[in-house]
């Protein structure tokens, strides 16, 4: 029969690792309820807090690790603010773990950084948070894993998500109020759930509007300037055109607002146009973008916090909505 380790321990209480080390040193910072519970456990599985320690890994640091790839994730500083305020006061620290598919396999360079560091938990950012890959590997090296990402799907997998479904519903929804009723959208990539549950958001508005909601309304793009652009010409060669369009992140809204211009349109006069993300360029560009922002710093602070205590897990609720930022680029529907 094989020995209990503290992981069992872990697993069974759902507690952190540091939780149950509190105990064997006697810390003082634990509620009587928790070392009762974890001292219980103990004596079940026979095992021995203060001689036995786990011979499969090595203790961990009191690290989070923050693996993201900089070319497809430009909210890296939110992310680090909202890690920041989790651990505020206590032990744990955090690192940025760069990793990038050009340089080598995501799998290497991540064996590489727990081997060396040994850290708590990896708190994974898109598009690594889908990637099972990665989450087994961090697994099998006695690592916690917790994600940021889109959609609410699998909660199991400890991912803090944003409800991107009801946040491009709601966009819809404030167009609607506006009194526009012919409105285009753009999609992005199918190959990534983000689009896929943007998409379905448009729908289920349209649709609960009982809407025209029919393919020439709909052009697909792939998160660029210049697929923004294009999309933007088919939609504006549509009959009777749309008053309104809405695109699946801000670079493909600043498209739109070009093709617009080109089409002696005005903006939001004549066509209103909402984005998605809030990143730099909805406000860089004239007029100023309507867009749903992206909570990083809230969703990094929630998946923080999972990490460090999974005890904690139900005080974070890993499901998160959008806000809708509006500005200069939406309007009342033309008479």
């Amino acid at each position: 029969m094989v020995k209990p380790t503290i992981n069992d321990i872990v697993r069974i209480a759902g507690v952190s690792p540091q939780t149950v080390a509190q105990v064997m040193d006697s810390s003082s910072r634990l509620s009587e309820v928790e070392r009762d519970k974890i001292e219980q456990i103990n004596a079940e599985l026979g095992h021995s807090l203060d001689v036995q320690q786990d011979t499969r890994a090595k203790p961990a640091n009191l690290l989070i690790g923050i693996v993201y790839d900089a070319s497809a994730f430009p909210f890296l500083a939110q992310v680090q603010q909202g890690v920041a305020e989790a651990i505020r006061g206590s032990n744990f620290a955090a690192a940025a773990v760069l990793v990038s598919n050009r340089d080598e396999p995501p799998g290497d360079a991540i064996q590489a950084f727990v081997e060396h560091h040994r850290p708590t938990g990896l708190l994974l950012l898109p598009p690594y948070s889908q990637t099972e890959e990665l989450a087994r590997l961090a697994a099998r090296n006695g690592c916690s894993i917790g994600g940021l990402g889109p959609g609410a799907e699998d909660m199991g997998k400890n991912i803090v998500a944003l409800d991107e479904r009801e946040a491009v519903k709601s966009a819809i929804n404030y167009l609607f109020v506006l009194g526009h009723r012919r409105i285009g959208f753009v999609s992005g990539p199918q190959s990534h759930t983000s689009a896929k549950l943007r998409e379905l958001g448009f729908l289920d508005a349209m649709a609960e509007h009982e809407l025209d909601r029919g393919a020439q309304l709909i052009a697909n793009g792939d998160y660029s300037f210049r697929s923004g652009l294009e999309a933007g010409k088919m939609l504006l060669d549509v009959s009777p055109r749309p008053t309104a369009l809405f695109a699946s992140n801000d670079e493909m809204a600043a498209g739109l607002i070009h093709a617009a211009r080109e089409r002696g349109l005005h903006v939001p006069r004549d066509l209103s146009i909402i984005g998605f993300e809030d990143t730099a360029i909805a406000q860089q560009i004239f007029p100023a973008l309507t867009t749903v922002r992206l909570p990083y710093a809230d969703m990094a602070r929630r998946g923080a916090i999972r990490l460090i205590g999974p005890e904690q897990a139900v005080q974070t609720a890993p499901l998160v909505l959008a806000d809708l930022i509006t500005r200069a680029s939406t309007g009342p529907a033309p008479g």
